[in-house]
């Protein structure tokens, strides 16, 4: 089970000649059950990507608390977070985050090396309806659903416990979503 208490969550935001913070989210904890898909809505500016990033370990307040598995994870050592995001958590962000310049087979290579992982490309690709055919070609290359796709095949390597989808299917026909 993962428990993440938040103290408190602010964004900047400007208005009418300055700068203020808006809260989001006040003194919450959100817990999510082993095995279970939890889904978090809203509005637009609610809060919802910034309780991803602070679940993915991407952005902290040092007042959080985050129990994972039972494991509490200190939220501002930056060694112990890196350990949870290259092994047990996978974030797929709302714009897929892959060098776009690298081919898919290239992106895929990195994320096996960096997991040192021996991955069976073709098995992550068909868990989300691409051909093995794509790994040949440049991210640029790839529509908007295949790029998402593909993120989300990358995201599924490393079999983490946490899977954090920012929008999944934002970009998806309706075919694939």
């Amino acid at each position: 089970m993962i428990s993440y208490r938040f103290e408190y969550i602010k964004y900047k935001t400007t208005g009418l000649r300055r700068l203020f913070f808006k809260s989001v989210i006040r003194e919450t904890t959100l817990n999510i059950k082993t095995g279970k898909m939890t889904a978090i809505i809203g509005k637009t500016g609610s809060g919802k990507t910034s309780v991803l990033y602070r679940l993915g370990l991407i952005e902290n307040n040092s007042w959080d608390r985050y129990i994972f598995n039972g494991k509490q994870i200190d939220v501002n050592n930056e060694k112990e977070k890196a350990y949870y995001r290259a092994s047990k958590i996978a974030y797929v962000y709302q714009d897929t985050n892959m060098f776009e310049d690298m081919t898919l087979l290239e992106n895929f290579n990195i994320i096996s090396d960096i997991s040192s992982l021996d991955v069976d490309y073709e098995k992550y690709l068909s868990l989300v309806g691409l051909e093995k055919e794509l790994l040949t070609h440049h991210v640029m290359s790839l529509s908007g659903g295949e790029k998402q796709r593909a993120a989300l095949a990358l995201s599924l390597i490393k079999e983490p416990e946490l899977l954090l989808l920012d929008e999944p299917t934002s970009k998806l026909d309706q075919e694939n979503k």
